[in-house]
């Protein structure tokens, strides 16, 4: 695995510190210790190829639909974050969205303080992340009342506005976590 990339490079970085600089111990390390031992997530690592490789702890990694689905069933039942942190995970501040966010689907904000976006769909509130990297996009969205789960990936639309793509995945969460199946 890598070590951290040098501090401040990378489009998003700015000026926050490196795994490094917090833990003493580099991203990959504190990575490999605190999530993919633990739940055993084989199929799980940072990216090489360097169109991915640059995101680092925002998105650098490559993983399989079983490996997210046992993150997010990890995250969302506490077991990788202390009491304290893990309520930040739902604490979505009543705040405007900045104007540059076309990932929430009204004006106010939809990321929690722990990173997670939380949108109302068919009167259920659901929790994810969304990534994109190499043409594809992807997600892990949970239903907290329903403890239902799903993971996608899907080729964006090159032509299509980033409302537009919103719209498409919001139609597959809301189908996967939302609508259900009457039996006869």
């Amino acid at each position: 695995m890598a070590s951290d990339p040098p501090y401040g490079r990378g489009p998003s970085s700015g000026s926050r510190p490196t795994s490094t600089q917090v833990t003493g111990r580099p991203f990959a390390t504190e990575l490999d210790r605190r999530i993919l031992r633990p739940l055993n997530l084989r199929r799980t690592a940072l990216s090489q190829d360097p169109s991915i490789a640059w995101a680092w702890s925002e998105g650098g990694l490559m993983s399989t639909a079983a490996d997210l689905d046992a993150f997010m069933r990890a995250l969302l039942d506490g077991r990788l974050l202390p009491p304290a942190q893990q309520r930040h995970l739902f604490e979505v501040p009543e705040l405007p969205s900045g104007p540059e966010n076309t990932n929430c689907p009204t004006a106010a904000a939809c990321f929690s303080a722990g990173g997670l976006m939380g949108i109302e769909l068919n009167g259920t509130k659901v929790w994810g992340k969304t990534g994109s990297s190499g043409g594809w996009t992807s997600g892990i969205f949970a239903s907290t009342e329903q403890r239902r789960r799903m993971v996608y990936t899907l080729r964006p639309n090159t032509s299509a506005t980033p409302a537009m793509q919103r719209t498409r995945v919001e139609a597959v969460v809301k189908a996967a976590l939302t609508e259900h199946v009457t039996a006869k």
